[in-house]
């Protein structure tokens, strides 16, 4: 499982690794706090 907290990167890059996941058949989630900072995860199988 990877999983990447925002600290403040741009959003193309978040981007990047939600593509990159895809591409690794993962499912991704994204998770926000009342901070306004978000965790995204990417599950990916086997």
């Amino acid at each position: 499982m990877l999983s990447v907290a925002d600290d403040g990167a741009p959003v193309t890059g978040l981007r990047s690794i939600a593509e990159r996941c895809a591409r690794l058949g993962g499912e991704m989630r994204v998770e926000a706090d009342q901070g306004g900072r978000f965790t995204l995860t990417c599950r990916v199988p086997g």
